[in-house]
């Protein structure tokens, strides 16, 4: 903002075609009241709302004028190098009071071309003490911190006369304009510290200006700017050159109900610094604003909650990162929160990296010398040590926006397609809301499923929204599944490979036969499977119907019964581990994995063993008398259930040796098409008598060949050995 830095060739271009309103110049040279000396570090940067707020500060510009100080001390005098600060007339009274102007011929040749230019400082009408003064600083910010962070940091290069020569840095010539005589396009100009065009730096600080500047219009007139993107780019060329794409995409956020959430994101620096457009009309395509509030809402909550409400909007995108880094550490020391809020000389790249401590600071129990530049920058020493004491005891969940980036161009997009998906099933007649349509423009899909399992009319007043709760925890236990621990699973490229047209579309594909066949090849993979029983728990069966005419889910032969037993086993695992207050022990990234391989594993194992015992009773029970058939009150199978257990025996093994299990090959021979894996309530009775009969050989469970040295044989488990007698039955 307020270096002259050298222009390339298609920014030059870019700049020379931006549209320049002469009526806004007339409006500033009309409200400008004259020029002063003032101390820099008394003017208020940090003011006014999303669009004239001052854009976030970027260190590596900061740190190149303190070079500049420090090495060929930055010229003050000439035009180029001014700062721009505003005020009511009643500062600037007072303003000229302390500078001994009391004339009024003295006042009113402030305003002439020759108080403007000096060739020395000391020419200037100057006022040193400006702090009970409300100044605002519209271009400057950079030369403000920059300044502080060379008398803060490298005072002690300066001796005697040098020192006192480098102390009046502070002191800067300073053009000051009536605020009450400025809008907001007044205000833009402004702080661009005449250079021919300042163009925001990101798309959050485009977003931020462009959304003020149609705050205060009436709705024809936006209607008006947004009927096209020729008008809208001609619109928006007062502060940036929009192509067509781009013009699009504001267009159609600015009319989404997400615009006000990502108002509220560039009205701090953090989002005006990360905001990527194409990345939040991503988000709003995904038809899933419940989701990405919530997970917004976390960052601004917890972001709050550190810094209080006095510094809730002040927050940069270091500040989220580095809060987001500590929240991913498993166990948090002091040791390694001190080293990023207080670093030593050694543990940063150069010393300008660095701010020092007051020694009051350093004696109130802390022996830090330096705290990092640019981190939490607004706050206080004491508030930056108090901000240190509380992550060490708690931090928030956050999220950083280009996490939230990568989750909406991946799980989320999967999500979307899933989630149309299961609507299909639903209702295959489901069309996706056209571009025309203005009442389903911003449909989303929790309003979606709530038609579907809910038509009619909305509940009555204190009538509980049955629809819409079951429609929720729908969309939130499918997040859950996509995006939790289980994400491995859900790449977009397994999605595609299964993805099929959906049955709406089955009567432009003959045969319907071979529709059917290949639209259940999707269920050969697992996540499918999972999607599947995920909408069985939470969509009662009769709004299936569409589906279950076509045979989908009676004839559903590649579904793994073990997939959901694992999901509930894993459930109690955990629940046991928390209610044991062992949490602290287990790490959830790595546990959870583990955890759920061997729920599949365990429960494979147990319902391969409890039907293999079920078999072996069938075969003595066909020898014994029907007396004491009838003393054990257990059916006798038949001939249909003895071939389905089989076959699930053989599926079974299968899972087993895919996993390193050895099991014997003379086992399960027979091959049917289906079974059921109900089992006789007096399984449960005959658990205890079972034991005393004679069993089929067990699989055996190879130990890790590692374990053992080579040429020794190492000792087989076998699964019938396990304590599986009650637990199988209650499966």
């Amino acid at each position: 903002m307020e270096s002259v830095q050298n222009e390339t060739g298609s920014l030059a271009l870019q700049k020379s075609n931006l549209i320049r309103d002469d009526s806004v110049q007339e409006q500033i040279a009309g409200a400008y009241l004259g020029t002063l000396a003032v101390n820099i570090q008394h003017l208020n940067a940090d003011w006014g709302s999303i669009s004239t707020a001052n854009r976030p500060l970027r260190s590596n510009q900061a740190k190149a004028l303190a070079d500049q100080f420090l090495n060929a001390r930055l010229q003050k005098e000439p035009l180029e190098n001014r700062i721009i600060g505003g005020c009511d007339l009643t500062a600037w009274n007072e303003l000229l009071n302390r500078a001994q102007l009391d004339k009024p011929a003295e006042r009113e040749a402030m305003k002439n071309a020759r108080h403007r230019y000096h060739p020395t400082l000391a020419m200037f009408p100057s006022v040193p003490d400006i702090r009970d003064l409300s100044l605002l600083l519209f271009a400057g910010q950079h030369r403000q911190a920059a300044i502080r962070h060379v008398l803060c940091v490298h005072s002690d290069n300066f001796t005697g006369d040098e020192k006192d020569a480098f102390v009046t840095i502070p002191m800067w010539p300073c053009d000051f304009y009536d605020v009450g005589r400025l809008d907001h396009s007044a205000m833009l100009r402004l702080q661009e510290n005449r250079r021919p065009m300042i163009l925001p730096e990101s798309d959050g600080d485009l977003w931020a200006r462009l959304s003020a500047l149609l705050e205060p219009m009436s709705d024809g007139e936006r209607d008006s700017i947004m009927k096209s993107k020729t008008s809208f780019q001609t619109w928006a060329s007062q502060v940036s050159r929009i192509d067509g794409k781009d013009a699009q995409r504001f267009i159609t956020l600015l009319r989404h109900p997400l615009k006000d959430l990502l108002d509220r994101i560039c009205a701090t620096p953090w989002g005006r610094e990360t905001a990527k457009i194409s990345a939040f009309d991503r988000m709003a395509r995904t038809r899933l604003d419940q989701v990405w509030r919530k997970l917004f809402h976390k960052t601004f909550e917890g972001m709050r909650d550190l810094l209080g409400n006095e510094h809730s909007a002040k927050y940069t995108r270091q500040d989220v990162e580095i809060v987001r880094r500590i929240a991913e550490q498993d166990y948090v020391t002091e040791l390694y929160v001190a080293r990023l809020f207080y670093p030593t000389e050694r543990e940063v790249r150069s010393k300008s990296d660095l701010v020092k401590l007051d020694d009051a600071v350093r004696l109130a129990g802390n022996d830090h010398l330096y705290r990092r530049y640019q981190l939490f920058s607004y706050l206080s020493e004491q508030e930056y040590h108090t901000l240190f004491m509380t992550v060490l005891k708690r931090t928030p969940e956050v999220h950083t926006f280009s996490e939230l980036a990568a989750l909406a161009n991946g799980e989320m997009t999967i999500a979307s397609h899933v989630i149309e998906h299961i609507v299909h099933w639903l209702n295959p007649t489901y069309t996706k809301p056209a571009n025309a349509s203005k009442e389903r423009r911003n449909e989303q899909w929790v309003d979606v499923l709530t038609r579907e399992l809910e038509p009619g009319t909305p509940p009555a007043e204190g009538q509980e929204d049955t629809g819409g709760h079951r429609a929720r925890g729908l969309v939130d236990h499918l997040i859950e599944m996509i995006t939790g621990e289980r994400r491995v699973g859900w790449q977009e490229k397994a999605l595609a490979s299964t993805y099929t047209p959906p049955p709406s579309e089955w009567t432009e594909m003959k045969p319907r036969e071979a529709a059917i066949a290949k639209y259940q090849k999707r269920f050969e993979h697992e996540t499918w499977c999972d999607v599947l029983q995920l909408v069985k728990d939470n969509v009662p069966s009769a709004h299936l119907r569409s589906f279950l005419l076509d045979g989908l889910i009676e004839q559903d032969p590649k579904s793994k019964p073990w997939t959901s037993w694992a999901t509930k086993t894993r459930a109690v695992m955990w629940r046991s581990l928390q209610d044991s207050n062992a949490m602290h022990l287990v790490s959830p990234r790595v546990e959870r994995k583990i955890m759920e391989h061997e729920s599949a594993i365990f429960c494979t194992r147990l319902m391969y063993s409890a039907i293999k015992r079920r078999l072996q009773r069938q075969s003595e029970r066909d020898l014994e008398p029907p007396s004491r058939r009838t003393r054990a009150r257990e059916e006798r199978m038949t001939m249909d259930e003895v071939n389905n257990a089989r076959h699930t025996l053989r599926q079974y093994a299968e899972f087993l040796q895919s996993k390193g299990y050895n099991l014997n090959a003379d086992d399960d021979q027979e091959d049917v098409s289906w079974l059921s894996l109900e089992l006789c309530e007096s399984d449960r009775a005959d658990a205890g008598a079972s034991r005393k009969r004679r069993r089929l050989p067990a699989p055996t469970i190879p130990h890790d060949q590692s374990q053992h040295p080579e040429g020794s044989t190492p000792a087989q488990t076998s699964i019938a050995d396990q304590p599986i007698h009650d637990e199988a039955s209650r499966m």
